[in-house]
């Protein structure tokens, strides 16, 4: 039995343990909910959660949670009347529309619906699903900022993404796409394919700084240059330089792909903060090749190099360079 399987177990004794000593609160019947949805036990999960919300009817995390259960087991419509009874609460906070979104996004990840329209009677169950809840949606609120039922634009999204059909879809699709690449929480992946299917019929999308701003790196390494840059280049207008250099390290090409302008501002911005890792390094390193050098540059390779942070040789051709321009490192 591996380490993680070892944890897991662990955690589930200890919340079955907290259920035995507090059956009436809510929480303990939620976090086992959490692990087995985690789990991809989505049955056991589903009959955590509804005895959770029995206690308290009010949890919206585990509102959030059985959600997520009813998508993952196909039962779409119980999922979709489940939002509506609760749409006041999860709409109250930002960090409920997240998880909602994160939950949902996770479907779409797991091919959920393609391995539904394998089967002849699941087949049938889906598209009668998708069928009320385009109907659903043709009766709500056509407003791209406040979508009547995030979780019937969110599947009937998926649902379109994953059948991959243009042909036979209807006419609303557009204006379903454009509401969900919006949504908080949707991961970035899904975000960048509904930024691609929604530029065929509005190529200014990419330039929608609210949008590139709800990323949290770069959706992948198809990703264009210029829209790469619009990612970094709105996480530092917004001073989030913790965001910028998470994306930075997760992405070890990204500095050869950034503007000199986004280099220069993410090195500045870092130095304030007082992060000298190995990102500063290699953005230090990619301005000093295009030949952009200053004062700020030059301190900040001192830094890096006090910190022991680059090796010796490298060390040694930047100071080379900066000696070119008047400057020690």
């Amino acid at each position: 039995m591996s380490d993680e399987n070892i944890r897991w177990d662990i955690r589930v004794i200890k919340y079955e343990n907290y259920v035995k000593r507090h059956p009436h609160k809510a929480y303990g019947h939620y976090c086992r909910g959490k692990l087995f949805s985690d789990a991809g036990q989505y049955k056991k999960a589903e009959d955590c959660f509804q005895k959770a919300l029995t206690l308290n009817r009010q949890y919206t995390v585990a509102v959030i949670g059985l959600i997520k259960a009813y998508v993952f087991r196909g039962k779409f419509l119980k999922a979709v009347k489940l939002y509506d009874r609760h749409a006041a609460e999860i709409e109250k906070k930002n960090i409920y529309k997240l998880k909602l979104g994160r939950a949902l996004s996770d479907y779409y990840e797991s091919d959920g619906i393609k391995t539904r329209m394998a089967s002849f009677l699941s087949q049938l169950t889906l598209l009668y699903a998708v069928h009320k809840m385009l109907r659903r949606y043709r009766e709500g609120s056509s407003s791209v900022r406040e979508p009547d039922n995030r979780v019937v634009n969110l599947l009937l999204c998926i649902y379109y993404l994953s059948v991959d059909d243009d042909a036979n879809q209807p006419k609303e699709t557009g204006g379903i796409y454009n509401a969900c690449v919006r949504m908080p929480g949707i991961s970035d992946l899904l975000r960048w394919v509904l930024i691609k299917k929604v530029s065929e019929i509005d190529s200014e999308i990419y330039d929608n700084a609210e949008i590139a701003g709800l990323f949290s790196g770069i959706p992948d390494h198809e990703c264009p240059q210029q829209y790469a840059n619009q990612i970094v280049n709105v996480g530092l207008k917004q001073q989030k330089i913790h965001k910028v250099n998470k994306i930075c390290a997760s992405d070890e090409g990204l500095y050869k792909r950034l503007t000199s302008a986004n280099l220069w501002t993410y090195v500045f911005m870092c130095q304030e903060k007082g992060i000298f890792d190995m990102t500063v390094y290699q953005c230090c390193a990619r301005l000093l090749k295009t030949g952009w050098v200053d004062k700020m540059l030059a301190e900040t390779f001192g830094k890096l190099k006090d910190l022991e942070v680059v090796n010796h040789v490298d060390a040694d051709k930047a100071d080379a360079i900066l000696a070119l321009y008047g400057y020690k490192g």
